[in-house]
C-alpha cells in the first residue's frame, strides 16, 4: 500500500462494504438510543421486509368484499349472473433518505501514522478512520429511520407525491386511536385517505381500520386491565381460514406479530404477570420477567414511544403518553406479515461514489441512500390498546 495517501484512502473507503456500525474498539457510541425497531422490522425473526426493484411507486392489491353472489335456489330456476369488480390497489410512493460521511485532506495527509508508517500501519490507520466515520454515519442512518418510523402522521408530507411529500408512512399513520384510524390531530391537513384508500367508503366495508380497545384498570386479575384487554385484542387480530381452497386466503399465522410499547407499558405488563404468578416464590427463580410475552407474542419496548408526540393534548395538538389528555402507555399490535418496509433493490443501503465537496475543495464526501416506504396491506390485522382513564402516570 504505497502512493499518495488521499486518493489511496478514498479508494479504500469507496471499496469497503457498509458493515461497520460499532466502530473502533476504543469508541463508545453514546449516540444510539435504547431500542431500534426499524432494524427489527428488516432483520431477524419478526421481519416482514420486502425488497423490490423498479416501478414508479409501490402498489399492492387488496380485496375488502367478496363478490356477493351467494344465494339459495330451486332446481330449474333462472339466475342473474353478476361480475362485480372488488379489487382495490393500495399505493405508496417512494421516499428517499440519505446520510453521508466526510473527511478533509488534512485528516489524511497530516496523519503521521499514514505519512511515515509502514504498509501495515497505514492500513490499520485507514481502518480506524474508516470505522469512526462509518460508525457516526450509520448511527445517523438508524436514528433517522427510527424517527421516521414513529413520526407524527402528517398528511401533507406522507399521503401523496410531488413537492413537499417527503416523509414515509409511520406506524401511527396505520395504527392509532382515532375514528376509522384517520389520525385527527394534525394542523397540516385532515386525513381522509391512507395509501389511497378511504376507510370510510362503502368499498372498504369497514375493513381498513385498525382494531382498537381500551383498558381502564391496573388491578391484577381485573377483566379491564391490560392483560384482560389483550384477551380481547388477540381475538380481534386473528383470522381463521376455511379448511378448503386455502390458496385463496391469507396465512393467519401470528409469527410476525409484536406488541410494541414504552418502558412504562412493558413494566406494567411485567407487574401484572408477576402479581399473578407464584413461580418464583418456591426458590431462587428470576422474578424480573425479562422477556414478557402474551400468547408467545413478545411485549417489546420501543424507547422512541416515550418521547413521541402522538396523543391528544386536549388542544387539537399532539403530546407524549405521559402528558396526554388520557395518560397511560399504549400497546401497538403490529403484524409484520401485513405491515413492513419496502426497500428498493438498487438503493437499499447503498454507498455512493466518493466526491469532492463542491463548495469546500479540501473536503471529500461519501453519501449513502435508502429508497423505501412502509406499507400496510391489512390494517384490521393491526391493533392498538390504549387507556380510557389516566393510569400509570402520577
Amino acid at each position: 500500500m504505497a502512493g499518495n495517501p488521499l486518493p489511496e484512502f478514498n479508494d479504500f473507503q469507496e471499496g469497503t462494504g457498509p458493515n461497520y456500525i460499532t466502530g473502533p474498539k476504543t469508541l463508545t457510541n453514546e449516540s444510539l438510543r435504547n431500542t431500534n425497531h426499524f432494524g427489527t422490522m428488516i432483520q431477524g425473526e419478526h421481519n416482514g421486509v420486502q425488497i423490490i426493484q423498479g416501478g414508479a411507486d409501490i402498489r399492492e392489491s387488496v380485496v375488502f368484499q367478496h363478490n356477493q353472489t351467494g344465494e339459495t335456489y330451486q332446481p330449474g330456476q333462472s339466475h342473474d349472473w353478476k361480475n362485480p369488480q372488488r379489487l382495490r390497489k393500495i399505493l405508496a410512493n417512494w421516499r428517499y433518505t440519505m446520510v453521508h460521511m466526510s473527511w478533509t485532506e488534512q485528516e489524511i495527509i497530516l496523519n503521521d501514522k499514514i505519512q511515515y508508517g509502514d504498509e501495515d500501519t497505514r492500513f490499520q490507520q485507514y481502518v480506524d478512520i474508516r470505522n469512526e466515520k462509518e460508525m457516526l454515519m450509520w448511527s445517523a442512518k438508524w436514528e433517522l429511520l427510527e424517527d421516521l418510523l414513529w413520526a407524527e402522521p402528517d398528511k401533507s408530507k406522507m399521503e401523496g407525491e410531488g413537492e413537499g411529500f417527503t416523509e414515509p408512512y409511520s406506524i401511527p399513520a396505520f395504527i392509532n386511536e382515532d375514528t376509522d384510524g384517520l389520525f385527527a390531530r394534525q394542523s397540516a391537513g385532515t386525513w381522509t385517505l391512507v395509501e389511497g384508500i378511504d376507510p370510510t367508503a362503502s368499498y372498504a366495508n369497514g375493513r381498513f381500520t385498525p382494531q382498537q380497545a381500551t383498558y381502564s384498570s391496573k388491578v391484577q386479575g381485573a377483566d379491564d386491565n391490560i392483560l384482560g384487554i389483550f384477551d380481547e385484542m388477540i381475538e380481534d387480530v386473528k383470522f381463521e381460514i376455511p379448511p378448503m381452497h386455502k390458496q385463496y386466503f391469507e396465512d393467519p399465522q401470528l409469527n410476525k406479530q409484536m406488541i410494541l410499547t414504552s418502558k412504562v407499558g412493558k413494566k406494567a405488563v411485567r407487574v401484572l404477570l408477576r402479581a399473578g404468578s407464584s413461580y418464583y416464590a418456591i426458590g431462587a427463580q428470576d422474578a424480573a420477567y425479562p422477556n414478557p410475552a402474551y400468547e408467545k407474542i413478545p411485549v417489546t419496548r420501543v424507547s422512541t414511544l416515550e418521547t413521541a408526540n402522538l396523543y391528544d393534548d386536549g388542544a387539537s395538538g399532539n403530546t407524549t403518553e405521559s402528558a396526554a389528555t388520557i395518560k397511560g402507555p399504549r400497546f401497538y399490535w403490529c403484524n409484520g406479515n401485513y405491515m413492513f418496509p419496502v426497500l428498493h433493490r438498487n438503493k437499499y443501503f447503498t454507498k455512493g461514489e466518493v466526491t469532492k465537496h463542491h463548495n469546500v475543495p479540501d473536503t471529500w464526501v461519501c453519501p449513502v441512500a435508502t429508497w423505501y416506504n412502509v406499507i400496510c396491506t391489512s390494517r384490521r390485522r393491526q391493533g392498538i390498546v390504549s387507556p380510557s382513564v389516566d393510569l400509570y402516570y402520577a
